[in-house]
């Protein structure tokens, strides 16, 4: 298996980008949100569990590719602001679809 890890600031574009390589390539995806709305079913966000079982999540799928290709975004805070609020993001992102608490932060 080939991993493609993206990484880069919040609503920078990785899971937009994320769902294209997928397309183009056959690769599957695996974004975070994947291993965070998992524990969030079992343990509130930010509890020692939470993060316990998110970090053994990843570092299994990690552990089980064969290679790894680091991929990094970028993009003006302008740009991210905006992107914060796509149709796209709002849907695979479930803790963070209140958009008036994440731009009180």
């Amino acid at each position: 298996m080939r991993l493609v890890v993206i990484f880069g600031p919040a609503a920078v574009g990785k899971m937009a980008v994320g769902f294209e390589l997928q397309r183009l390539t056959g690769l599957r995806l695996f974004h975070n949100h994947l291993a965070v709305d998992l524990a969030l079913r079992f343990f509130p966000f930010g509890t020692p569990q939470f993060s316990r079982l998110v970090s053994a999540l990843r570092t299994r799928v990690f552990e089980e590719g064969a290679s790894v290709c680091y991929v990094e975004l970028a993009a003006m805070q302008e740009e991210r602001l905006r992107r914060n609020v796509t149709p796209l993001r709002l849907a695979e992102n479930h803790p963070k679809r209140d958009v008036s608490t994440q731009l009180q932060r």
